[in-house]
């Protein structure tokens, strides 16, 4: 899995535009990036056991993917085609909200909505609002 993961925190000193800059340069190199591949994308390993979202202060948790569940978990083949899909959420994301910016890139309308809906029901679950942006 090809995970870039960096937390930043508005303050007084990293202000929010600061912060704006440093996104929009990490987002902007991504197609630059050549030849990186990666055999499976674990969303929701990566979601059920990380620490520190602190959903208790109402936190976004903001994910640059195109939603594709490829893991241990169910073969991207089958969750795009609707064939099976993703299973019950085991943690607690109350009062987070999560969005999903780049779901579905480069697939069929009708693969797309299979891909947010299932994640709409799993952050459901979880007890988080979900968002999904869609480019």
């Amino acid at each position: 899995m090809n995970l870039i993961n960096h937390s930043l925190k508005i303050s007084r000193t990293n202000k929010a535009d600061k912060v704006g800059k440093i996104v929009e340069q990490q987002i902007r190199s991504l197609p630059k990036q050549k030849n990186v591949e990666q055999s499976a994308t674990n969303l929701i390993g990566w979601l059920e056991f990380t620490n520190g979202f602190a959903c208790d202060q109402s936190s976004e948790i903001l994910v640059i993917t195109d939603g594709i569940e490829s893991s241990a978990y169910i073969s991207g083949k089958d969750f795009v085609s609707g064939k099976k899909g993703l299973p019950k959420a085991d943690v607690d994301l109350e009062g987070c909200s999560l969005t999903f910016y780049g779901l579905g890139a480069g697939w069929p309308p009708r693969q797309v909505k299979t891909i947010r809906n299932a994640w709409r029901n799993w952050a459901s679950e979880a007890g988080a609002t979900f968002k999904a942006i869609i480019k």
